[in-house]
């Protein structure tokens, strides 16, 4: 008996490649999202760390320091940093590579009320 071999098309290979191309931009949006909120992540810790070290620069630089931060309590004068201006700089130095400039980062710096309770 001889048999009749024809041959069938292949398609498998037209089946994976249109696989291929049904899962292939799935993977790569999940891949660049996963990316793109580990930035966020990593910005959002180097903006904490930065506002920390200009809470720790007004402590440190507090009243009582040699060239105090902010406005003196009690109606006292401050020559050397009376709007906390260092403190500012302290942050924009600490937030180093989240912007491309310094100046499109906004700082605010707020005193406690120095009154007595």
């Amino acid at each position: 008996m001889a048999s009749d071999h024809r041959r069938r098309p292949d398609r498998s290979r037209g089946q994976a490649i249109t696989e291929l191309a049904l899962v292939v931009p799935l993977v790569l949006l999940v891949m660049l999202g996963l990316i793109e909120l580990g930035r966020a992540v990593y910005y959002t810790q180097i903006l904490d760390s930065a506002a920390r070290d200009g809470a720790r620069y007004a402590i440190v630089h507090g009243f009582e320091s040699f060239c105090p931060s902010g406005p003196m309590p009690f109606g006292g004068t401050n020559t050397c940093d009376p709007n906390g201006n260092h403190v500012v700089q302290t942050v924009l130095d600490r937030s180093i590579g989240v912007t491309a400039k310094a100046a499109d980062l906004t700082t605010h710096v707020k005193w406690c009320d120095a009154t007595l309770y």
